[in-house]
């Protein structure tokens, strides 16, 4: 059975998913379960993608910035030092 709300797949017994926590309704037909698990699949993907791509950026920007203050922090040191 797959989650409604984030497209994992759990047991058919369970009750909530064990991915995201949300509540898995009871499913009318095996051919339902597959054309939305392939939805949720390729959102789920995307969604990834995209969550995996902001965190990369992210991490790019925090280390201009750290590297930015760092220089700066030397030049300050270096021009007090060499006076």
């Amino acid at each position: 059975m797959f989650c409604y709300s984030c497209g994992k797949e759990n047991q058919d017994i369970a009750i909530f998913c064990k991915n995201c926590g949300a509540k898995i309704a009871a499913q009318d037909s095996i051919s339902n379960t597959n054309v939305y698990s392939e939805k949720s699949s390729f959102f789920g993907e995307m969604s990834s993608v995209i969550s995996g791509t902001v965190a990369f950026i992210s991490k790019i920007i925090v280390s201009a910035i750290v590297s930015i203050v760092m220089l700066l922090g030397l030049i300050w040191v270096l021009t007090k030092f060499f006076k």
